[in-house]
């Protein structure tokens, strides 16, 4: 059974948007005069964002009926991007659809009330490229090959470095990477930027990139010996306890969050950033949302970028994270509130204590190994 709209709540979402399609970029208007006299034809669609029934597109089982009915949940498009969004639905996160959503309501707003368009707060999603190169922007459009992205305000960095940046970082030897948060999705960098102006005045950036790193089913990560969160080994009715599937899955989030980036001599790319922010940045918000960035680098960037099917991201039993939210220090742990989507597109929410680390030295590595260059080298060709 599908919990579908009501004919109410479709003309809402299609009012709210003046009957214009909600992708960015689209503004296909979807209502107009019928070939036949006195007729109207609409051809617009009130697609759920997350889907009205089992099996379909960010589907959770745990919405009320009257929560997928609700105008919340629901978006208008034209019919092409609302077979899209669902057809390739893990492109997709229900946090950019709604921030289209919110995009597009505003927009008609200003346009009926005639307003400027400076004095509209539009929604927007951080877009990371570097620790040093961050910015508020709108994701745009997207496929698998490359993103579109309005660039509107700067955390850190400037157009100038923008401009300059390039996909191949010299200096270690790694391809670049960009990050949405929004999407919670992340791509290695193919090539060099193309730029536009839009009609406001505000730059363009078109990047090319690779393909989405596959997720796996967390039951396929096998199994291991449990440990606490100081790291020591669980004994279980006189043995050492073991555990697999979802259960190891946290587990093995927990070891790499707490596990600073760089200290590993065998690896020097392995370990997270976690201990780095936390102690960094001081505004809550913020911090959450760079975890968010930096959990997303774990689960779609190659730890070597070289094969992610012989070394794939250390997170890539998970699809997506949802939801974020860090706690304040405890006995040197830090409580972290998590909602995330795992490669089998079930759900999952809790707590795990995460190790925190305020002083550290990172291994340098002076160069990556030979069969790790000669694929970049070859990469673009």
């Amino acid at each position: 059974m599908r919990d579908n709209f009501t004919p109410a709540t479709k003309r809402i979402l299609a009012g709210r948007a003046a009957y214009k399609c909600c992708y960015p970029g689209c503004n296909h208007v979807t209502i107009g005069p019928s070939t036949a006299s006195n007729r109207v034809t609409n051809l617009g669609k009130a697609a759920h964002i997350h889907a009205a029934s089992p099996g379909g597109p960010r589907y959770i089982p745990e919405m009320s009926k009257e929560e997928r009915i609700s105008l919340a949940n629901g978006i208008w498009m034209c019919p092409t991007h609302a077979d899209m969004i669902d057809a390739d639905y893990t492109n997709y996160a229900a946090e950019t659809l709604r921030l289209w959503k919110e995009y597009a309501e505003k927009e008609a707003h200003r346009l009926l009330m005639n307003l400027d368009k400076r004095t509209i707060h539009y929604p927007t999603t951080l877009v990371w490229l570097d620790a040093q190169l961050i910015f508020e922007g709108i994701w745009k459009t997207a496929d698998d090959h490359s993103w579109t992205i309005v660039v509107k305000h700067f955390i850190s960095g400037s157009i100038e470095e923008l401009r300059d940046f390039a996909p191949f970082d010299r200096s270690t030897g790694m391809r670049r990477y960009i990050i949405i948060e929004s999407q919670g999705d992340g791509r290695l960098l193919r090539e060099g930027f193309t730029w536009s102006l839009n009609t406001d005045n505000d730059y363009e950036i078109k990047v090319a990139v690779f393909p989405k790193v596959a997720r796996i089913d967390p039951i396929s990560i096998g199994s291991d010996l449990a440990d606490t969160d100081d790291g020591d080994i669980l004994i279980a009715d006189g043995d050492f306890k073991r555990i697999s599937g979802k259960e190891l899955a946290l587990q093995i989030i927990r070891r790499i969050l707490s596990y600073p980036f760089g200290t590993w001599l065998a690896n020097p790319l392995v370990g997270s950033f976690f201990s780095r922010y936390f102690y960094a940045i001081e505004d809550k918000t913020l911090l959450n949302r760079f975890i968010k960035i930096e959990i997303t680098r774990l689960i779609t960037i190659p730890v070597y970028q070289f094969d992610p099917v012989i070394d794939p991201p250390e997170l890539n039993f998970i699809n997506r994270v949802l939801e974020v939210s860090v706690g304040p220090e405890e006995n040197g742990f830090a409580p972290l509130s998590l909602s995330l989507e795992w490669g089998d597109s079930t759900t999952w929410s809790g707590t795990l204590n995460i190790r925190l680390h305020k002083n550290y030295t990172p291994v340098i590595m002076e160069e990556p190994p030979d069969e790790i260059k000669n694929f970049w080298n070859t990469l673009g060709k």
